[in-house]
């Protein structure tokens, strides 16, 4: 794990650059689609490396996909004899294990002292994997979160990377210790999303902890009854992006989360198919500073 940026003291004084590994939907406002304009809005440089190619979103039926296994490592090589180096290296929704094998290839190529590491572990929802993955992913997964600064699971995604069962509802005392033995794995900063608690059952939580501090933090937002694909590589890219600001961590998953929230309210008010995802293009002029998220 590289020795991360400690955000909140020192805004960098060039524009902070990313190398964003993940997948690109040309129909979709997910994985790159999503996390260029954010970054970009938020004043931050994409070097993007897709995984694969997708006509669409996996939610609409006959969608086309083209995997570039083959040729990441290619791609890498070339930014390499450039001389690229990048802020943070963020990477999503990986296909395979191989793909696992590239970002840690490319965090040995391009991380400096003070890179930021950032890995959302896309693999699994609701209790269980995603179709597309077999259970040697997880064991990928954890390998991955041992060099990473930041990690953003969902609560799924947690309990599998745990080894543990999961069930349909956890306390919050339980959930903050998800967050403690995943810190346990590597990671400085763990920040589990999209969490119910019995406690707050018309809630929303986003739960995080600072291993350096020692800090538990949890910011809530209002349930909302949609399910939009996309929502984690939107919130993963704007708290990625705060952080390299000089955001602290808990200011920045606030900002995440109002965010996340106002861009699904206005999102709905559109009445649009829930598979097309968060309508960036109305709440991308949110991130601007001189807006304040409510």
């Amino acid at each position: 794990m590289s020795d991360a940026i400690k955000p909140g003291q020192n805004t960098p004084a060039h524009n902070p650059k990313v190398l964003a590994i993940n997948d690109l939907a040309g129909y979709s406002h997910t994985s790159l689609m999503a996390v260029i304009p954010i970054l970009n809005t938020l004043g931050i440089g994409v070097t993007a490396l897709p995984t694969a190619v997708l006509s669409s979103n996996t939610e609409w039926e006959g969608f086309k996909l083209v995997d570039l296994n083959d040729r990441l490592q290619e791609f890498l090589l070339h930014w390499q004899s450039l001389g690229l180096r990048f802020d943070a290296i963020y990477s999503g929704f990986l296909s395979s294990e191989q793909q696992v094998e590239t970002v840690l290839a490319a965090i040995g190529m391009f991380v400096k002292d003070s890179s930021l590491v950032v890995v959302d572990p896309v693999m699994a929802d609701d209790g269980s994997l995603y179709p597309c993955f077999s259970p040697l992913i997880v064991d990928s997964m954890r390998r991955l979160i041992t060099q990473a600064d930041l990690i953003t699971p969902n609560l799924t995604e947690a309990v599998l990377l745990l080894g543990e069962n999961y069930a349909d509802t956890f306390t919050a005392g339980q959930v903050e210790q998800f967050c403690y033995a995943l810190s346990g794995l590597g990671p400085q900063y763990v920040v589990i999303t999209n969490v119910k608690t019995p406690d707050l059952p018309d809630k929303t939580s986003v739960y995080a902890f600072d291993r350096t501090s020692g800090q538990s933090y949890r910011a809530t937002c209002d349930y909302l009854p949609v399910n939009y694909p996309g929502t984690g590589d939107i919130f993963t890219s704007v708290l990625c992006g705060l952080m390299l600001g000089g955001k602290s961590l808990f200011s920045a998953i606030d900002d995440a989360v109002k965010f996340v929230s106002k861009a699904m309210e206005l999102t709905m008010k559109q009445a649009l198919p829930q598979r097309e995802g968060i309508c960036l293009e109305l709440a991308l002029n949110l991130l601007h500073p001189d807006q304040k998220m409510q």
